[in-house]
């Protein structure tokens, strides 16, 4: 059951970007890669631009307080 409806489902995400021109490409590599690496892609990218929000805006605005709040704390 759960494979016919992963395999009805990429068949019809497949047809309906090639409806539209520029989303074209992006379903021949859905096509040709199939689904399940597709996503896998999209939530690997993801996981790499929160880690990189992570190292940029929070990290340097933690740091600081982190340190502050260490040097006032009495244990």
């Amino acid at each position: 059951m759960k494979q016919k409806l992963l395999k009805y489902g990429t068949l019809v995400l497949v047809v309906y970007l090639m409806l539209k021109p520029e989303t074209m490409a992006m379903a021949l590599m859905i096509d040709a890669v199939g689904i399940e690496l597709f996503v896998l892609l999209v939530g690997l990218q993801f996981s790499s631009a929160l880690q990189y929000a992570y190292v940029v805006w929070f990290k340097p605005i933690a740091l600081p307080v982190s340190r502050w709040l260490v040097q006032r704390d009495s244990y």
